[in-house]
């Protein structure tokens, strides 16, 4: 079976959904031999590795890169044969593909938002997304065959735009690591953010979370934030601002992949995601995974985590963040940590395989080529 991904990037800068979909196609094409899969993004830099077997090709773009409009792209939908095409992410213009694949090739294809129609997205940047509506997303998202949901509030959102939409519900998913150890007995106890660093990410009042916590708290209770990331530079400049007010609590690292990725996890006393909205975050995926404690908002969607007490909910304005940080610092044991660890260890490996996720993939794409 052909396949064409469809998505702005794969780079290292690309966040959740480029890792994601690395991770997909990389296991899918390992475990199923039978899928012939090209990528095509209109965004070269520094990308992840991809399996040998998968072929990928970079696209120029005209006009602003943020817009993501490519006529190489869009002209090479006259030498794709695939079977099927998978576009992930919306909004920006290499989505006009997805209509022309359609209309030229009378072939199907699917819409994986990754989190892009929830309502927190969908009230920010109207003018741009009013234009994108009337230009192309629209119709892309009403001829397509089907869409795919990272889970049931992601599926949700999308029926509320589309009501008669086709949905695929598949989550992410991780490889898990073998953990003996779930203690982290630091000198200083090390809360960590990993992610892009923007608006729906809550950042900036987890800052100031940390910043209003008493000095007496913190000479009992040592504590540093660890800020690792990429992203908006506006808003990057005003984290760097605000981390002077009192730098000895804030340990800003940047980007992270690979073993240094690793190593802040593995160092890490509690992982924290206070995020406004999300489609499924990887980095809470990635934190269970290397056996590290989280913390995050109902908006993470993964709310079965909190009933298996496999992570702890904390709120999204700035007083509730405090309060949820202090009963980490003050009333959590190592033991009590190490307990928390282990049950979002084990919900992730039972939830959340790669062979799990790849399977559901490969039915997803069998039933499409079968009804089409």
């Amino acid at each position: 079976m052909k396949l064409c991904i469809n998505v702005p990037t794969i780079n290292t800068d690309g966040g959740g959904v480029a890792t994601a979909v690395i991770q997909i196609y990389n296991n899918l094409s390992t475990i199923n031999s039978d899928y012939d899969i090209c990528i095509k993004t209109i965004n070269s830099g520094s990308q992840y590795e991809l399996e040998s077997r998968i072929k990928h090709i970079v696209y120029k773009t005209v006009g602003p890169k943020r817009l993501g409009f490519s006529i190489q792209l869009l002209n090479s939908v006259f030498q794709d044969d695939s079977n099927i095409l998978h576009c992930h992410g919306t909004w920006m213009a290499n989505t006009i593909y997805n209509n022309l694949f359609n209309n030229i090739n009378k072939k199907p294809y699917v819409i994986s938002p990754h989190g892009m129609l929830d309502s927190w997205i969908l009230s920010r940047g109207k003018t741009q997304k009013l234009f994108a509506n009337l230009i192309y997303e629209k119709s892309s998202r009403n001829n397509a065959f089907a869409f795919h949901a990272l889970n049931s509030t992601e599926a949700d959102s999308i029926l509320k735009i589309n009501p008669k939409a086709k949905i695929f519900v598949i989550p992410n998913g991780i490889d898990t690591l073998k953990i003996n150890n779930y203690f982290r007995l630091n000198p200083v106890f090390n809360i960590t953010f990993l992610g892009r660093f923007h608006e729906k990410k809550n950042i900036i009042n987890l800052i100031c979370s940390i910043l209003d916590i008493s000095e007496d708290v913190y000479r009992k209770k040592p504590f540093i934030l660890n800020l690792a990331g990429w992203g908006d530079v506006k808003l990057v400049q005003k984290i760097k601002e605000l981390i002077q007010i009192k730098p000895e609590r804030f340990n800003f690292i940047g980007p992270v992949y690979g073993k240094e990725k690793e190593m802040l996890f593995k160092n890490t006393n509690v992982f924290i995601l206070p995020s406004f909205s999300e489609g499924l975050p990887m980095a809470v995926l990635e934190a269970w995974a290397y056996g590290t404690p989280v913390m995050m908002t109902k908006h993470c969607n993964l709310s079965e985590a909190f009933n298996k007490d496999a992570a702890l909910e904390c709120p999204v304005d700035r007083e509730g963040l405090k309060k949820s940080l202090l009963r980490i610092l003050l009333s959590y044991s190592p033991e009590d940590l190490s307990v928390l660890a282990s049950l979002g260890h084990k919900y992730v490996s039972d939830n959340y395989s790669w062979r799990h996720v790849t399977s559901l993939y490969d039915q997803m794409y069998k039933e499409i080529c079968l009804k089409c």
